[in-house]
């Protein structure tokens, strides 16, 4: 029988889970350097927009994003602050 991980009846304040996602692949070699451009070219997103995004497809946030439905049993809040995703390149370099 497999265990059961849904938030059990005791009294318990409502749980607040507040997350970000970045995901790159640093070469400290590469002379190219990621910037915020690269990430907006591929995945850069804020607040709710990641919610609506992270649901259709299928990656670990999507699971995360099930996972807090099927078993929060309401009692779970999540705040999504940022979603990043750039192709591999250097390390990255802050720009305005």
């Amino acid at each position: 029988m497999s265990p059961d991980y849904r938030m059990n009846d005791t009294p318990r304040e409502r749980k607040t889970i507040v997350f970000a996602e970045v995901l790159t692949e640093v070469d400290c070699f590469s002379p190219i350097t990621t910037t915020k451009r690269d990430f907006e070219a591929d995945c850069l997103l804020y607040g709710e927009d990641i919610i609506a995004h992270g649901a259709k497809e299928k990656s670990q946030l999507a699971g995360f994003l099930k996972a807090v439905e099927e078993f929060g049993d309401g009692k779970v809040d999540v705040i999504p602050i940022l979603k990043a995703r750039a192709t591999p390149g250097g390390p990255e370099r802050r720009t305005g």
